[in-house]
């Protein structure tokens, strides 16, 4: 199916619902307006949600009869971005390093630097080797 998604000011009007779908049947088939707080979403992050929408209805007309569990949101662009590009996480490192070693010489070289957050708190590399060894040592005892 043909999509054409294009961003439509409505006058700045205060939206009725935080994200709300309108369908309706025009001459070139159907049209659909997603209207979203812009204080929530953004235009890349709803116009996504639209084309998960459209792919959507797209497979249920295209296999009517297909089990709901089959039915995918996501395009087959977007399942290899999620599967491939983004797990692409490989990394050069000398064979012989150990992860703490490794760890170590991250805290030598940006021991200011953020390395854990959880909530509002974080830990810099610093405080956490600092923690680590301590607790290194505990276990050790």
């Amino acid at each position: 199916a043909d999509v054409d998604v294009r961003p439509v000011e409505l006058n700045h009007r205060a939206t009725k619902f935080d994200l709300t779908l309108n369908v309706a049947e025009g001459d070139q088939g159907l049209q659909l307006l997603l209207e979203y707080s812009c204080a929530l979403f953004n235009g890349e992050t709803a116009g996504r949600y639209l084309m998960h929408f459209v792919q959507l209805l797209s497979q249920i007309t295209g296999q009517p009869e297909a089990r709901i569990g089959s039915i995918s949101l996501v395009t087959a662009e977007e399942k290899q971005q999620l599967l491939h590009t983004f797990n692409d996480t490989a990394a050069e490192y000398p064979q012989e390093a150990t992860i703490h070693g490794l760890f170590e010489a991250q805290v030598e070289k940006t021991p200011d630097a953020v390395a854990a957050v959880y909530g509002d708190q974080q830990l810099t590399y610093a405080e956490l080797n600092a923690r680590a060894n301590q607790l290194a040592w505990t276990l050790r005892g």
